[in-house]
């Protein structure tokens, strides 16, 4: 089972061929709180799954913070995160900073 952590709560990530809102409506990508699942599009290209994925985490934080989030600033924040970690692949992990910190110029 492929699981996403999001705070305390624990999401299990699956993913759905023709991906349907409530309203019927087409989605790339859902997250159900009751249900502890996020779900993505089966047929969406792996490079737009990462952006789906943070956009349902955002969705997530948010819930957890019971902050409510405008959905422009979701997708802002979903694919800005995306890009940075896509060029920046070394922020993904603390090593980068232990590495960095070895390298600190001590002023002189």
């Amino acid at each position: 089972m492929k699981q996403i952590q999001i705070g305390g709560m624990l999401f299990e990530y699956q993913e759905v061929e023709k991906l349907r809102g409530d309203d019927d409506h087409r989605l790339n990508g859902h997250i159900l709180y009751d249900e502890r699942t996020i779900k993505v599009e089966a047929t969406a290209l792996n490079v737009l799954k990462l952006d789906i994925v943070w956009h349902e985490v955002i969705h997530g934080i948010a819930m957890l913070a019971c902050a409510d989030v405008d959905e422009k600033v979701v997708e802002l924040l979903a694919y800005g995160i995306t890009g940075v970690l896509r060029m920046n692949p070394q922020l993904g992990s603390e090593k980068a900073f232990e590495e960095w910190s070895k390298e600190v110029d001590d002023g002189a």
